[in-house]
């Protein structure tokens, strides 16, 4: 039967072998055409060099994973349907802090296209010093490399494209691809939460207010009283 690398892998799979005959180690996917169908396969192994530098044998093993993918690409088509249909805001980041994808609630919360934000630093969806604590928290997390610092939940401000500032409530968790690390970061607007915390502080203070007047007019009308009652005397 025919086996050849799909077109649009060859590329990706000559510079991937080319390195591996420069003596590093391979570890590649890709897709097969066999008659006609698409596979998609692992390949690992290594090359093996005699004294003169001349490749003896290589040893390796290739893998069929398009069931694999299969299962893959589905979970990744239901991630990110749940994505974009958050009421949250969903913004993922590097470990500068460079946003890498938004989701629809983040265009609507913030009032930035996604255009404008991929590649921005995400302080840009923050006021002043909050910008600064995050980049420090960053910076932070990268010296000492401890993961559960970075998992946790704040809340603190942010800042639409007009300038508005309001309350939020802000999750970070890490994501780890091979050597490569992002952090998915969820912001839960405040506003509304913090509207109606102030209602009921405002009718607390109303019904304190009430209850102190009463007490007032109370005691007032005691001592009406006993003044009434001296004057009849």
């Amino acid at each position: 039967f025919l086996v050849r690398i799909h077109p649009d892998d060859r590329e990706y799979v000559d510079r991937e072998w080319n390195a591996a005959l420069n003596g590093k180690p391979y570890d590649i996917e890709h897709r097969l055409l066999i008659n006609d169908q698409i596979r998609w396969v692992r390949e690992k192994g290594e090359f093996f060099y005699d004294s003169d530098g001349e490749v003896i044998r290589a040893i390796g093993v290739t893998q069929d994973i398009t069931d694999l993918k299969a299962i893959q690409e589905e979970y990744n088509a239901r991630s990110i349907g749940v994505v974009n249909n958050s009421a949250d805001s969903i913004v993922t980041i590097d470990d500068r802090g460079i946003i890498e994808s938004v989701n629809p609630a983040t265009e609507s919360l913030f009032g930035y296209s996604e255009v404008e934000l991929i590649g921005q630093n995400i302080s840009i969806l923050m006021p002043g010093p909050y910008s600064r604590e995050q980049d420090g928290y960053l910076d932070h997390y990268r010296e000492i490399d401890v993961k559960n610092i970075i998992d946790n939940t704040r809340e603190l401000e942010g800042l639409r494209k007009d300038g508005d500032i309001f309350p939020m409530r802000l999750s970070v968790s890490e994501i780890v691809f091979g050597d490569r690390r992002i952090f998915a970061a969820t912001v839960h607007d405040l506003t509304h939460e913090s509207e109606l915390e102030q209602q009921l502080l405002q009718s607390q203070k109303m019904e304190s207010i009430g209850t102190l007047a009463g007490g007032i007019a109370h005691d007032f009308n005691n001592i009406l009283q006993v003044i009434l009652g001296n004057t009849f005397l």
